[in-house]
């Protein structure tokens, strides 16, 4: 007998082994199948979610340009406005400062400006009311401090600006 007779008359006689190594081999091709299915199926759920996550992000990058536009807008506004303000103090401190009086001279038009007389006194008050001449007189304003007012209130702009550029310094934060 030849090696292929014998073989076939081996499998033959074990019909069974034969069916089992049938049922493996199509149990292994359905398999195959099965997962190539999955493998495409998986292929065409990344694409599309990443075609949905590069639209997302599309969205995202042109609200974040947007947004970036309108700071840069603002912090353009408020640099002018600080360099106005600064402007301003610097020429504030650099400027004489004017006396100012705690009272206006009275005015020499008397009761003109709309202030009434004192009035007479009323039966069973002992004086009338408070005249104006006993309203006690003010000194007058002192310049001998003008010099260190000019000097305290440089000083008082300088702060003022170290103070304006640490809040906004926070404010970049």
């Amino acid at each position: 007998m030849s090696a292929i007779a014998a073989a076939l008359a081996f499998l033959h006689a074990r019909k069974w082994l034969v069916e089992i190594l049938l049922g493996v081999a199509l149990v292994g091709g359905l398999w195959i199948a099965y997962d190539r299915q999955i493998d495409k199926a998986e292929v065409r759920g990344m694409t599309q979610q990443q075609a949905a996550d590069d639209m997302a992000t599309a969205l995202l990058r042109k609200k974040v340009d947007e947004l970036t536009a309108q700071n840069v807008a603002l912090a353009a506004a408020a640099k002018a406005k600080y360099d106005s303000d600064h402007a301003a103090n610097l020429t504030a401190a650099v400027a004489p400062v004017g006396v100012s009086q705690l009272c206006p001279p009275p005015s020499p038009h008397g009761s003109e400006i709309g202030l009434s007389q004192a009035s007479a006194p009323h039966a069973g008050n002992g004086s009338g009311a408070a005249a104006a001449a006993v309203v006690q007189p003010v000194s007058a304003a002192d310049n001998g401090l003008a010099e260190d007012r000019r000097r305290l209130l440089g000083a008082l702009a300088a702060l003022s600006d170290d103070d304006s550029a640490v809040i906004r310094e926070f404010q970049k934060r």
